[in-house]
């Protein structure tokens, strides 16, 4: 199965993965736990998978997510862009393309935000103040901290040795 593929591939690239069968288990995962990314496979619900992800979507409200959805070429004629989607992969034998889409997704969502910010998360780091803060709360760094820390996330994905 297309999904089971998809799961196998993600935890091979250290994605931690959880899995829902209705909008309500996925709603209570979402609240639960610190979710980067919804995957929707619409074709999984069958015919009523677009208004499965838009009531999804709905009783999520305004918690802020990406989201990519995964359809089926007949499928993706009945979606419209007011669901709220950041991207949208067409369903083929081979998940990797989703991993991909993936990758660019979070990797924007990381990208600097303007010239002197870098947003990770709840990471702030203010390149201009030299400034360090995680859920809206400052911390405190010594210089060599501060410069290992914007040398990482400004190199993010990239091995380092001593």
């Amino acid at each position: 199965e297309y999904m089971n593929a998809l799961n196998s591939l993600l935890r091979e690239e250290g994605f931690r993965i959880s899995s829902a069968r209705s909008v309500e288990e996925a709603v209570d995962q979402f609240y639960g736990k610190r979710v980067d990314l919804l995957i929707a496979d619409l074709e999984s619900w069958k015919e009523q998978g677009v208004a499965v992800y838009k009531s999804m979507r709905d009783e999520l409200g305004a918690k802020n997510f990406s989201s990519i959805i995964i359809a089926a070429p007949d499928v993706m004629r009945g979606i419209r862009f007011s669901l709220t989607f950041d991207d949208f992969v067409v369903k083929i034998e081979d998940p990797y393309e989703v991993l991909l889409r993936i990758r660019q997704l979070l990797w924007h969502q990381s990208r600097l935000d303007s010239e002197h910010l870098i947003k990770i998360g709840d990471l702030v780091i203010d390149l201009k103040s030299y400034e360090v803060a995680i859920q809206g709360k400052r911390v405190y760094l010594t210089y060599k901290e501060y410069e290992l820390l914007k040398c990482l996330v400004l190199n993010r994905g990239k091995v380092f040795t001593r």
